[in-house]
């Protein structure tokens, strides 16, 4: 969730004590809705940022909730679901990348990844590429803000 939240840190500082609940509010789902809702250039209201964050808190909590009641008197097979969460973020990124108006962010977390990877293994190597990420873009805005300021 760190790297979802990175791209909102603008939003969420406007808003005072809720960028808290935001954050810790921030899923999957929520992160989609409100990038949706920045590409299409509508103006996300504080209010609606927070419903969004709260109706998906509240989904999710009461959606694991029936999940645990009908799992114990139902029996399911789980073979297959950690493919569906990869073609969840697969559908994530394509959809990301049909919206983007530039590339970089796309490539230098690809190649970030991959070399992290290599470098530290599997076992650390997303903390490691998100630490790497952050730096990397934090630079790249405090450069475009030098930019503007030229």
């Amino acid at each position: 969730m760190l790297f979802y939240g990175v791209s909102f840190i603008e939003e969420f500082k406007k808003l005072g004590w809720k960028a808290f609940y935001l954050i810790f509010a921030l899923s999957d789902e929520t992160f989609s809705l409100l990038v949706g809702m920045k590409q299409t250039k509508r103006e996300s209201s504080e209010q609606v940022m927070l419903y969004v964050g709260l109706l998906n808190h509240f989904y999710w909590v009461l959606g694991t909730a029936v999940g645990v009641v009908i799992g114990e008197f139902l029996p399911f097979s789980t073979k297959g679901i950690d493919f569906s969460m990869t073609a969840l973020f697969v559908v994530i990124l394509v959809n990301q990348l049909k919206k983007a108006d530039r590339y970089f962010p796309f490539v230098i977390g690809g190649v970030s990844a991959i070399f992290w990877l290599l470098l530290v293994g599997k076992q650390y190597f997303l903390a490691t590429t998100m630490i790497g990420l952050i730096a990397i873009f934090e630079r790249e805005k405090l450069q475009m803000k030098e930019e503007e300021n030229e």
